[in-house]
């Protein structure tokens, strides 16, 4: 008989990850963790936080925040890619801009579903120069050992002329109101950066500007109002002033250069408005040639001109003064300076 022979069966050798991959592996996840955690911060900031209150400069502000958070994000994706992926800057940075690009559109499409928030594509620029400006940051810090410093100050003058731009409107706007004139003027044309508080519909152009002297004043900066050849073209003041309650009536100078009467429709509005006609003030005057002086009575603007029984006017909170026109003409007027009165 054959001899049996046994074999003892060694079992097979596990291998236990090493020191090294177990570190290599949580460098290549914390990164992307840190990633996820920065975008969902970034989406809950844009689509569920809003500044308390709806005054034009907030509103700025919170516009101008795109910007810098976006700046803040390219900065943090910059420092994590690098840990994740061994590429040349050029690549990651296009890989960064187009992960962040969609993530600021993807907040701008959310904000479509969402109540008392608007989509813009203002904010999507914002956005754009923010992750340039972020770039360009962590680029200049990360390889300024190498840079030429030439190549640094123009880099610096580069993010810090972004920054300004896209700050400008807000810049303008706080200055307007640090600097604007007290009551009883509601809107001063020498005022610094009166221009931002100014905006046009229906085709119509302002241009700030002196009076030809044969009006018989001193020369002021006025403010020239083109109406274009369309219906309702008019001219928009942003947040004319509060406490108009304390005055008898509301004062506009205007001064017609035509040779023939036109008209010029009124309309003011709080923030409360709902958009229907009978829910603000609303009327219109013949401006006849040469100077003007249009009084409204607190009391009907107060009021909403008596139309209304729902509500009052909210005289701490006024919206917008508008001056348009009803007809299909074109014509020019300038408004010389808007102001409360205690007059009878």
């Amino acid at each position: 008989m054959p001899k049996l022979s046994y074999s003892r069966k060694t079992p097979a050798k596990t291998s236990l990850p090493s020191l090294e991959s177990i570190g290599s592996e949580r460098a290549r996840v914390y990164p992307l963790i840190i990633l996820c955690i920065s975008a969902v911060v970034c989406l809950t900031l844009l689509l569920f936080i809003t500044l308390p209150t709806t005054r034009l400069a907030w509103s700025s502000v919170q516009n101008v925040g795109h910007f810098f958070l976006f700046a803040a994000l390219a900065v943090i994706y910059s420092a994590q890619v690098e840990k994740m992926l061994h590429w040349n800057f050029l690549p990651k940075a296009t890989l960064i801009v187009i992960v962040l690009t969609f993530i600021g559109a993807l907040a701008e499409l959310l904000q479509l579903y969402l109540p008392a928030r608007n989509a813009s594509i203002d904010d999507m620029w914002r956005n754009l120069a923010g992750i340039l400006t972020g770039l360009i940051c962590y680029a200049s810090y990360r390889y300024r050992t190498k840079l030429h410093p030439a190549l640094l100050i123009i880099n610096l003058l580069a993010a810090v002329s972004i920054s300004l731009w896209v700050s400008k409107p807000t810049i303008k706007l706080v200055g307007y109101i640090a600097l604007k004139s007290p009551l009883p003027a509601v809107l001063h044309f020498n005022d610094p950066f009166i221009d931002s508080m100014i905006s046009t519909t229906g085709g119509a152009v302002t241009t700030l500007e002196n009076l030809k002297p044969d009006t018989g004043n001193t020369a002021e900066q006025s403010l020239r109002m083109d109406f274009a050849k369309q219906l309702y073209s008019g001219v928009i003041f942003h947040e004319p002033g509060s406490q108009w309650t304390q005055y008898t009536n509301l004062a506009l100078h205007i001064f017609n250069p035509n040779k023939e009467t036109v008209d010029l429709a009124i309309r003011i509005h709080d923030a409360q408005h709902d958009n229907n006609y009978e829910d603000r003030f609303n009327t219109t005057f013949n401006i006849s040639p040469g100077l003007n002086e249009l009084l409204i009575p607190i009391e009907k603007i107060l009021s909403l001109g008596g139309n209304s029984k729902k509500r009052l006017m909210d005289m701490q909170n006024i919206k917008e003064l508008q001056l348009f026109s009803n007809s299909k003409k074109s014509f020019t007027l300038y408004v010389k300076g808007i102001e409360l009165t205690r007059q009878s």
